[in-house]
């Protein structure tokens, strides 16, 4: 596999100010090192299609440009695959000296520098992160992690640099952190980086008449599109209230052709309006009779998306189908299976399904009552797709109506959702009709209009609208984070304030040197804020990062400190920027990457995520990427020491670690002991 390669950026301080007044120097060269991060699958192409932008997977050791693959090696799952990624192409309506487009396949920020993510799903990216080791060998058996960038029969990697997780950090992972990663790397980093849309995801061909070979899809009678680089495409549009999805995730609404369905998708509460079905379909009478099973996909490993998923369920199912005007149904006062976020769906302890053999790290095996499961109700089925045979394996239980096929990863669950031939059902009315209908749960990233992407997304409620229906994407994921702000700040601006009124579950107020208050502010209690928005899209979350503040290089620890500049547009001129074929120097605009704008849709949010909102980004900046100077209260904010790095140098001297007339240091924190770190 061709090597992963993320580039040290050009030297600027990474504060806030604008792109003009920026000093730009180059780097010097400096040894190859590699940065290697692993965690959440929902944000593994965003996270690697970021890092191909900075730099490029197409250079060989000395840093010259080779020929660009046709799809670039980019993205390790846990199963030893090495998935492929489109480059990202950042180009605005009206492009100018100040607003250029960015090609990440013909260019990149700088050389020398190279970075690996594995998607191993979020429980076991903060495991690995606190514990600061991991078991990842080059080659395994069966139910066990591989790393595809491990030499085989190698453990290769001791610890990880980063790790990305949708869940957030717990007090048992502090603890574990604190005993095994603090003494070496310092104190733990836990920041919310991306804006995570959770579709509910389905394929817009729901069978096909293999007598015919004709295609059976939706009649989605509102369908919503997007234009992304000058191209229009359909991204989904099926309507789904809160009524009826959490009717169909607690298993009481199991087929398509279901009255309150149709109702919504262009009927009215007396009538059901035109059939889902396509039109040959309803000719026949076989939708009216049959319709389409709905066949529920979840996570089979330890999924910070089910935990966003899960922690929206848990905030608004109960109660909200009794009050439904659509419902025809008078006892539809279910039990709610989803009582907590979890990082995995609820299940019995009780139950004789043991998936452990598919994934050793799963929670699914009998006798687990854990905290880290959603509920205690049985929604899971046995039923496990392989994603990388393509199949359904039944030996733990067949599908079942209402309960969850489970699947490894996102690209797990794309792929099931996704997946035809011997993966669909028979007709019982006609032998001829073979049936999809499945409906799953991912991250924006896997749907379209992300690039190769082929499934659609059902239109949520905004809010507690009943009548303004939103598609995951960018723009409306961050209008869910809302008027949310990070610990101790001052409103929008993101500025320093010691006084914040919030309470934190830790005691007190919300502190920033405390990684847990950065997840509380987001999520007050567990049936406010983020779990249950205002407005946006209705299931959106963040992905964390997770990081320290100590590391064992220069490199490592300008690279983690650098790539938060660029992601939040604080980086925005560069130097010497290597183009296949020559040189090229330009100028990079704050919205490349984090654009939600139609003239200027940035790379982040063509994948359908965005980054955190101006706010968050202003207070990460300034707490971690430098030694603030921000005061509030008689306190200094860099003088709490929670900066990576102070700054970025201006010469290459600054390099050898002496004081010298001229030269601005790279200081490492004072908490860090020389080294050692990261």
């Amino acid at each position: 596999m061709t090597s992963l390669k993320i580039r040290l950026l050009t030297a600027t301080t990474l504060v806030a100010i604008s792109a003009t007044a920026n000093a730009q120097t180059v780097l010097p060269v400096l040894p190859n090192a590699e940065l290697r991060g692993a965690g959440a699958t929902a944000v593994g192409p965003i996270t690697t299609t970021f890092l191909n932008c900075i730099g490029q997977p197409n250079a060989d050791a000395a840093g010259n440009p080779v020929t660009l693959p046709t799809g670039l090696w980019y993205y390790g799952t846990n199963s030893n695959q090495q998935l492929t990624q489109t480059p990202g192409n950042y180009t605005p309506a009206t492009p100018s000296a100040a607003n250029p487009g960015f090609n990440c396949a013909i260019e990149e920020i700088q050389p020398n520098f190279e970075g690996k993510y594995v998607g191993t799903g979020s429980g076991t990216g903060r495991n690995w992160w606190s514990r600061f080791s991991n078991q990842l060998p080059g080659t395994g058996t069966s139910g066990t992690n591989i790393n595809p960038f491990a030499p085989v029969g190698t453990t290769q990697w001791t610890n990880v640099q980063y790790a990305f997780s949708e869940g957030p950090i717990s007090t048992t992972d502090l603890t574990t952190y604190n005993t095994n990663a603090a003494p070496t790397a310092g104190a733990p980093i836990q920041v919310p980086f991306y804006v995570v849309p959770v579709a509910l995801a389905y394929s817009p061909k729901y069978g096909v008449d293999t007598s015919t070979s004709t295609d059976l899809n939706f009649n989605v009678k509102v369908p919503v599109k997007a234009t992304i680089n000058g191209v229009t495409t359909v991204v989904g549009g099926l309507r789904l209230n809160r009524d009826l999805y959490c009717r169909i995730f607690n298993g009481q609404i199991t087929n398509w052709n279901h009255a309150d369905i149709q109702r919504l998708n262009g009927g009215s509460a007396t009538n059901a309006g035109l059939p889902l079905g396509a039109a040959a379909d309803v000719t026949s009478g076989r939708w009216a009779s049959e319709g389409a099973p709905i066949r529920l996909v979840g996570r089979l490993d330890s999924s910070g998306t089910t935990d966003i998923f899960t922690r929206h369920l848990a905030a608004v199912c109960p109660g909200v189908a009794s009050t439904n005007a659509l419902d025809t149904n008078a006892n539809n006062d279910f039990t709610n299976k989803f009582i907590r976020a979890g990082d995995s769906l609820p299940y019995a302890s009780s139950s004789t399904i043991n998936l452990t053999s598919f994934l050793s790290t799963t929670r699914y095996f009998p006798g687990n009552t854990s905290s880290s499961l959603a509920g205690s109700i049985q929604s899971i089925s046995g039923a496990v797709f392989d994603r990388v045979a393509g199949t359904i394996n039944t030996t733990q239980g067949a599908e079942a109506a209402g309960l969850f096929m489970v699947a490894d990863g996102s690209s797990g669950v794309e792929a099931a959702v996704r997946a035809e031939g011997a993966n669909l059902n028979t007709s019982t009315v006609n032998a001829n009709i073979k049936l999809n209908g499945k409906l799953g749960y991912i991250s924006a990233d896997w749907v379209i209009p992300a690039p190769s992407r082929t499934l659609h997304s059902a239109a949520l409620p905004q809010g507690l609208s009943t009548t303004v229906f939103k598609v995951p994407n960018a723009l409306e994921g961050g209008k869910a984070v809302g008027t949310l702000l990070p610990p101790q700040t001052i409103a929008t601006s993101g500025a320093f304030n010691t006084t914040d009124a919030r309470t934190s579950n830790l005691g007190g107020t919300l502190l920033r040197s405390r990684p847990q208050d950065w997840s509380q502010a987001l999520y007050p209690n567990s049936l406010t804020g983020l779990a249950a928005p205002t407005g946006g899209y209705a299931i959106t979350g963040v992905s964390y990062l997770l990081t320290y503040t100590c590391f064992n290089t220069t490199a490592k620890r300008l690279a983690v400190a650098n790539v938060l500049g660029v992601a939040t547009g604080k980086v925005t001129k560069l130097t010497a920027v290597k183009v296949v074929g020559g040189t090229n120097t330009a100028t990079l605009n704050a919205n490349t990457f984090r654009g939600t704008g139609g003239t200027s849709f940035g790379i982040f949010a063509q994948l359908g995520i965005g980054i955190v909102p101006a706010a968050w980004q202003n207070a990460i900046a300034e707490t971690f990427t430098k030694r603030s100077t921000q005061a509030s209260g008689g306190t200094t904010l860099g003088a709490l020491n929670l900066w990576i790095q102070d700054r970025a140098p201006a010469k290459a001297t600054d390099f050898d670690g002496t004081v010298g007339a001229g030269n601005i240091e790279i200081l490492s924190n004072p908490s860090c002991t020389a080294n050692t770190g990261a």
